[in-house]
């Protein structure tokens, strides 16, 4: 039965995976994405959904088997959990320059920060499971399956699948900033930068070809860039999309630590490639 099933979706990957986003995008307009148990809660039942997905469509992606991880595998691992701190960082520094409480030494951490901290891991990894499985375990290796013979097909479809990756992060954004020079700027780094992560989870993804590593390295760097808002504000929405000059930094800063790892990514797309 299990074999039919995944000879009918390999017949059908377009059909497949407009199912696949049809249920997400369902699961989004239902689940209420206001505060973090919330969002934990919609993050799991989309981890749910793309485990399932990728048991179907591919499930030796799903093999805990890293004997293919490399020295650019590791420098570029590294240098993705480098950019999640220091971008956590800055989100600390803007904290500390913005709030009141910081200066004036009544800082205080947020109320029930441990459950929150806790709601916010189960986040991560959900939407690490989900992102990565959709994105990367699905998308990505159906384009490089349905071009196999054309010129750097890895290369083309990590292009591919981060520019989508990036456009569907901005997707709410160009609903609601729609007004002022800052914000349309912000929604364009925003896109480069979430699509430049992608590209390089595309390349981690290939050369592995499991797609465990990418997710744990996609919840690391979520949290350490959302942990400062969550331990101090019990929030868990990076004001980066706001319109306020005061955000840019954290964004293009993040965005300019990502190019170098970017041309890494490409250069080990392009060997698969050839």
């Amino acid at each position: 039965m299990l074999h039919t099933v995944r000879k009918i979706i390999h017949r059908h990957p377009v059909m497949f995976i407009l199912v696949v986003f049809g249920v997400c995008a369902g699961i989004f307009a239902l689940i209420p994405d206001s505060g973090l148990l919330w969002l934990a809660i919609e993050s799991v039942s989309l981890a749910a959904i793309i485990l399932l997905a990728l048991i179907l469509y591919s499930p030796e992606s799903l093999h805990f088997d890293f004997v293919r991880c490399g020295k650019k595998v590791l420098l570029l691992s590294l240098g993705v959990v480098t950019i999640g701190l220091l971008s956590g960082g800055m989100v600390l520094y803007k904290l500390i320059v913005s709030d009141t409480s910081f200066t004036d030494g009544g800082v205080v951490l947020a109320d029930q920060w441990p459950l929150s901290l806790l709601m916010l891991l189960i986040m991560c990894l959900g939407t690490g499971v989900f992102e990565e499985g959709l994105f990367r375990g699905i998308l990505y290796q159906e384009i490089v399956d349905q071009y196999a013979t054309s010129k750097q097909v890895c290369l083309k479809a990590a292009l591919v699948s981060a520019i989508v990756f990036g456009l569907l992060h901005v997707s709410g954004g160009l609903q609601t900033q729609t007004d002022g020079g800052i914000a349309v700027f912000q929604l364009l780094l925003k896109a480069l930068q979430t699509a430049s992560f992608g590209f390089c989870m595309a390349a981690l993804f290939e050369r592995t070809g499991r797609i465990w590593l990418v997710i744990c390295l996609h919840a690391t760097y979520n949290f350490a860039l959302m942990v400062p808002q969550v331990l101090f504000t019990g929030g868990s929405e990076i004001d980066i999309l706001s319109g306020s000059i005061n955000s840019l930094p954290v964004l293009l800063a993040s965005l300019l630590l990502f190019l170098p790892l970017v041309a890494l990514s490409a250069f080990m797309l392009a060997r698969r490639s050839s």
